[in-house]
């Protein structure tokens, strides 16, 4: 994942200063020791836009401090920063010498968006120091730093979905992963959300600015229904889906593992599946493992077939092809899954539907 780096966003500002009012500001002067000056910056903490760079000498000087306690935002490289408090006077001169650095610390910001909002031209400030204006990365997510150890407030502004804020402490060295969800679109002007952002791959976007399974029956897979913005029917077990309102009452649309993405699978209840040919594992519910590969070889229990190895192509463990359809030897109901029977055909016991 590609994170924007703050401090990059640092060196497009110039070192303006601030007409020194002599009877309400003054001057802070000093140094940084082991700064490095391609990088390096000092800043008033609250007032980011009274700044100075780093001379070859680590030497800085800010005028137009206003008079009273101050903090300095110091970055002396691309990983040590320091907080460092200054007492300046009206028309007098603050000095800061000696300015020692810790390690730096760093927020790794990511906005979620609602409803599979895709989030991009967004930007995001620290308040009250120099960065200001950082752009997120296509998967909305930037880190930012080098930052002093302290608490520091953070405001975001995306495009289409409106601005939202945060706060977050970090320790010295610390390295900080936030997420701060964005509210949900609306339709009007600012949150706008799909309408302006698009969204992501196999939604729809939809009046309101949201993004939703879909809008009208076409849509859907075949044999699903658009209800509720959501494709809803009663697919059967193993079956694709992208919502639990598919499964029916006693089913859960889930990830299985490999390839397969999303299947209808049996609830799971108590340690149980509660349906036959299923069993738990991990906390949830899969096809038998001592004779399925997944739910590719569940599906085709029953298919078609011209021989055993058809079958067991199909990821059926012990597939068998008989009476021109697969199978596998049972010795029970108990161990043919649901809306299957155990059936004695050609002298032995196999799995057919019921």
């Amino acid at each position: 994942m590609k994170r924007a780096i703050a401090i990059a966003a640092l060196l497009l500002f110039g070192c303006g200063q601030i007409e020194n009012d002599p009877l309400r500001h003054g001057t802070v002067r000093g140094t940084v020791l082991a700064a490095d000056p391609k990088l390096a910056l000092v800043a008033v903490f609250g007032k980011p836009e009274l700044r100075s760079r780093v001379s070859e000498d680590g030497s800085f000087e800010i005028e137009g401090v206003p008079a009273g306690g101050r903090e300095l935002f110091v970055v002396a490289s691309a990983s040590s920063a320091v907080l460092s408090p200054v007492a300046v006077r009206g028309g007098g001169v603050a000095r800061a010498d000696s300015l020692v650095a810790g390690r730096a610390a760093f927020i790794d910001l990511e906005l979620d968006a609602p409803s599979g909002q895709r989030v991009n031209q967004g930007e995001v400030t620290v308040v009250g120091t120099p960065y200001a204006g950082i752009r997120l990365d296509d998967d909305a997510v930037v880190r930012l730093g080098p930052l002093p150890a302290g608490c520091y407030q953070l405001s975001a502004a995306v495009r289409g979905m409106g601005d939202v804020s945060g706060s977050a402490c970090v320790a010295e060295g610390e390295l900080r992963s936030l997420s701060v969800g964005l509210a949900a679109p609306d339709g009007t002007e600012g949150r706008e959300g799909c309408l302006v952002t698009g969204c992501e791959a196999g939604l729809r976007c939809a009046p309101d600015g949201s993004c939703v399974a879909c809008l009208e029956d076409g849509h859907c897979p075949s044999g699903l229904s658009c209800s509720g913005n959501l494709c809803l029917g009663d697919v059967g077990l193993c079956s694709a889906c992208t919502d639990s309102g598919q499964c029916g009452k006693s089913g859960v649309c889930e990830s299985l593992s490999g390839s397969e993405g999303k299947v209808c699978l049996p609830r799971y209840e108590n340690d149980s599946c509660g349906v036959r040919g299923f069993e738990p594992r991990s906390s949830r519910c899969e096809p038998m493992r001592s004779q399925f590969d997944g739910c590719y070889a569940f599906r085709h229990l029953g298919s078609p077939c011209s021989g055993d190895e058809v079958c067991r192509g199909y990821g059926l463990l012990n597939g068998v092809c008989m009476g021109g359809s697969c199978t596998y030897r049972c010795g029970s109901n108990d161990e043919c899954p649901a809306g299957f029977d155990c059936r004695e055909e050609s002298g032995q016991k196999v799995c057919r539907r019921s």
